[in-house]
């Protein structure tokens, strides 16, 4: 798996979930159609919703069922990082720009179409 921290969901029919090589969770755990459990959803992560009914909609047989997020990214677990940025002087900003205006960027570009050139 190349992102294996993923959060990876998936709902359908799953004739062989069981020889996937990650360990999936069943999420909906109230009964949709009478007593029997016939809507699924799984995922990589336990507990990673609640699962409640809602009504039937119109005529429809099954119910609804309304999954709630317990789940928090990796990124709301881990502790906010700190880091320094540094930032450029009025005075090294003005020595860049006039370095940048000094530049004779003709002969910078056929020196780099020469070079592709003979490549």
């Amino acid at each position: 798996m190349s992102a294996p921290d993923a959060f990876i969901g998936i709902n359908g029919d799953f004739a062989s979930l069981k020889k996937a090589r990650v360990q999936y969770h069943q999420h909906v755990t109230c009964p949709t159609c009478r007593t029997a459990i016939l809507d699924l959803f799984y995922s990589n992560v336990k507990d990673a919703y609640t699962s409640s009914p809602l009504p039937q909609l119109g005529q429809a047989d099954p119910n609804l069922v309304l999954l709630s997020p317990k789940y928090r990214p990796l990124v709301q677990r881990q502790k906010p990082k700190v880091i320094n940025v540094k930032q450029w002087s009025v005075d090294a900003l003005s020595e860049l720009q006039g370095s940048l205006e000094g530049t004779d960027w003709n002969l910078l570009m056929l020196n780099l179409i020469w070079r592709t050139w003979l490549m």
